[in-house]
């Protein structure tokens, strides 16, 4: 991820103003969003209108409820035109499996009613964490900004009822008086063709207006989130420092340290009569009228100072009132303090039962040094240091593979590809995924063959890891004869 190709001012932001930078984006790429939108959803759509009359409503139900599987591509459009290249439409469909069926069953049960959807799709399909991972990360994402995300949520879902409500209201307004089509009777619109048509076309409208903006808006909250955990306008300022500056800044930093490695004279003794003066210059100013300036304000008062008089009969019985409630509240205060308190100590145990095992890693939240962040220790949740491997990759795997262990085999290849890479210096992030290492590794100095060697082996760990595909066996084990082969000092002595 290069920092410098981004297409959006990076620097921190309120909370609001990054939801207005993500209206902005919606506008920025609108027709790419939109027509993969219609690409996506129009067949869903057209395979609805089959239905009989009465079950047309079905339609509009089943496209609410998949609508966090439809904004998936609509994020592959955004987070890749922020960074200057715009997906093709193409590109996307060729991706559309991938990313629909990742943690599809998640997404349309306990997470289909999230308040925070918009800000936490960026972390299942961009970071592609899951289980405890995920969870961390949201965690600590949600420290900061995701109020707005959850009145988006609520915000969007009254627009998108506004909207449908206001098309049929106008177009019952075009309707002329003497034609009566029983459009304010229950059955005009629940068993009627013409009538579950007009829903279905009102409330797919008011979603596919909706749909880009809500998209826009909660990937720019996490972007602004990650601006601030990560400090990425401190980065791109350094980098554009280094850059511009280049030789004058170093140059001026070897003379300060210069100068400062002198051995330190006494002050002259003109000094202590500047400072005397510059002392006088001071408090004179400050004693100036600039600093003793009195403005007067008047504030209108009511025409009459006269307090309204008010019945003693009432005033009498709200204190009779009072103190009656004064009574009861003595007299249930023991039982409910007991009740209080009862509660507050069953939340604590409930909170150190629940939470029990995070809060003893807590420590681990907190921001990694810079070093620690570019040289993981994990990736995809394998070891990647080079105690964790064996000393011959090679036949390791290949044992492996031969005792019906195909995937401890090939995630073996992987990672110790991945360690081979960390060492050669390559910027690997726990974020990143197999192709965005594959891309890395492309852009180091590698010989061809392991290169090579290295692309055919992510294809193949990819069809295993997500697509539950084992290799053919002459395969496998050409992958792990090869290893040591390809990557150098691949059997350690």
């Amino acid at each position: 991820m290069n920092l410098e190709q981004l297409r959006i001012a990076i620097r921190p932001r309120r909370d609001w103003e990054a939801v207005d930078l993500g209206l902005q984006m919606a506008r920025q790429w609108w027709w790419p969003m939109q027509r993969i939108w219609l690409l996506v959803t129009l067949p869903w759509i057209l395979m609805g209108l089959l239905l009989p009359a009465d079950s047309l409503w079905l339609v509009s139900l089943s496209l609410w409820w998949c609508k966090p599987l439809f904004e998936r591509p609509l994020l592959m459009i955004l987070s890749q035109a922020v960074f200057g290249f715009t997906p093709s439409t193409k590109e996307i469909l060729r991706a559309l499996p991938k990313l629909i069926f990742n943690q599809i069953f998640a997404s349309l049960t306990w997470r289909r009613f999230s308040l925070t959807r918009s800000m936490d799709l960026p972390v299942i399909q961009l970071e592609g964490l899951r289980g405890k991972e995920r969870s961390n990360r949201l965690q600590v994402l949600h420290r900061d900004d995701s109020g707005p995300a959850t009145w988006l949520t609520i915000i969007g879902v009254h627009v998108e009822s506004f909207l449908m409500i206001s098309g049929l209201a106008l177009l019952g307004l075009f309707i002329p008086a003497e034609v009566d089509l029983g459009i304010d009777s229950l059955e005009f619109w629940g068993e009627s063709k013409t009538g579950g048509l007009l829903l279905l076309f009102f409330s797919y409208s008011a979603m596919a207006l909706i749909g880009p903006l809500f998209v826009a808006c909660g990937f720019s909250l996490y972007l602004n989130r990650r601006v601030k955990l990560e400090g990425w306008d401190i980065e791109i300022a350094f980098k554009r420092m280094v850059q511009k500056r280049g030789l004058q800044t170093f140059v001026l930093l070897a003379a300060i340290a210069f100068f400062n490695l002198l051995p330190q004279s006494a002050p002259p003794v003109w000094a202590a009569d500047e400072r005397a003066e510059i002392r006088e210059q001071i408090i004179a100013i400050r004693n100036g009228p600039d600093f003793h300036q009195m403005k007067t304000h008047k504030i209108p008062k009511w025409q009459t100072d006269k307090e309204p008089e008010l019945d003693s009969g009432f005033i009498e019985a709200l204190f009779k009132l009072l103190e009656a409630f004064g009574r009861f509240i003595s007299s249930i205060s023991g039982f409910a303090e007991i009740i209080l308190w009862g509660l507050v100590l069953a939340l604590v145990a409930w909170v150190a039962l629940r939470y029990g095992s995070w809060l003893s890693r807590f420590p681990q939240l907190l921001p990694r040094k810079r070093r620690q962040y570019y040289q993981p220790k994990k990736l995809f949740g394998m070891a990647v240091t080079e105690e964790s491997l064996p000393t011959d990759v090679s036949a390791a795997a290949l044992d492996l593979w031969q005792r019906q262990q195909p995937r401890q085999a090939l995630a073996l290849l992987y990672r110790a590809s991945l360690a081979r890479l960390l060492q050669s210096g390559a910027p690997l992030r726990e974020d990143h995924t197999e192709l965005e290492c594959l891309k890395i590794a492309k852009q180091q100095s590698l010989p061809a063959d392991a290169l090579a060697y290295f692309s055919h082996l992510t294809q193949v760990w990819r069809q295993l890891a997500y697509g539950h595909e084992l290799p053919d066996n002459t395969l496998a084990e050409s992958l792990c004869r090869n290893w040591n082969h390809h990557w150098p000092d691949g059997a350690r002595v």
